[in-house]
């Protein structure tokens, strides 16, 4: 990799076949500290190159705290959001990933910015429970 790169690849380049992923999000997806270490290194790498999806490598990154840091220590933001608006803290909370929410409050995510659709983390995780609580409620008065 690093003779590819040092005979002129394009770091940046996205694989059209899978989901238009950079070799960044290659490397933050296989986990791999040998690749990002030398992708990190290079001046001409965007560090917010996003897949089709509008996702950065810092969505890639959720599952790996050391990953995470190292990306965040060079530069990327917290708080990027999708094509669709949005943020690491609304595709937590819609999925109910609260270990994960945790772990971007813990580094200081923006709780308050909400997506395009105007919805903050903390209205969506409110609508879930209510929908749970009524789903529940529903579930009851149906058994009656």
């Amino acid at each position: 990799m690093q003779f590819l790169i040092e005979s002129g690849a394009n770091v940046n380049v996205a694989d059209p076949s899978s989901y238009h992923v950079s070799p960044l999000h290659l490397a933050v997806s296989l986990r791999s500290k040998f690749m990002l270490e030398i992708l990190l290194k290079n001046s001409n790498l965007d560090l917010n190159a996003k897949d089709e999806n509008g996702l950065s490598a810092l969505f890639y990154a959720l599952g790996s705290p050391e990953i995470f840091d190292d990306l965040l220590s060079k530069g990327l933001s917290i708080d990027s959001v999708t094509s669709s608006g949005e943020t690491l803290l609304d595709r937590c909370a819609q999925f109910g990933r609260i270990k994960e929410m945790e772990f971007l409050i813990q580094k200081h995510a923006d709780v308050n910015k909400g997506s395009l659709r105007h919805s903050s983390m903390l209205f969506i995780q409110m609508i879930q429970k209510w929908l749970s609580f009524f789903s529940n409620l529903v579930q009851e008065l149906l058994k009656r």
